[in-house]
């Protein structure tokens, strides 16, 4: 897939880094990628910051969260959704770094945080198309 430079600078993209975009078919047929393009996982980092907030219970009582990641609102339209499990262990308005995959199921959920030294550290988080 082709993607023009200033489409890759405004997404923030480096090498190896994992990317979502819309896609388009280019005049001469070729599948080329549009803005806006957003990075959903880092190769040498994270590709998200943003402050942890929880959700209300579940009806199952359960509760989880967001991370409110501007990027990932700018594209998606909502933050990446927190299981009520890790939920538990972050504390609201705590900045998270995390990476995220996508995927077309109705929930989303991030995995256990790595390193709490200054910023939580959640390894992926997941986003609903």
């Amino acid at each position: 897939i082709y993607a023009v430079k200033d489409v890759l600078e405004r997404g923030k993209a480096s090498v190896g880094d994992t990317l979502a975009f819309p896609l388009h078919w280019s005049p001469k047929g070729q599948p080329q990628a549009s803005s806006p393009i957003i990075r959903i996982a880092s190769a040498t980092s994270y590709a998200h910051v943003g402050p942890f907030k929880l959700l209300g219970p579940s009806p199952n009582g359960k509760q989880g969260g967001t991370i409110e990641s501007q990027d990932v609102i700018a594209v998606f339209g909502r933050g990446a959704y927190v299981s009520p499990a890790l939920a538990a262990t972050l504390t609201p308005g705590a900045l998270v770094a995390f990476n995220a995959y996508l995927t077309n199921m109705p929930s989303a959920f991030a995995l256990p945080p790595l390193d709490g030294a200054n910023v939580v550290v959640v390894s992926r988080a997941m986003m609903v198309d």
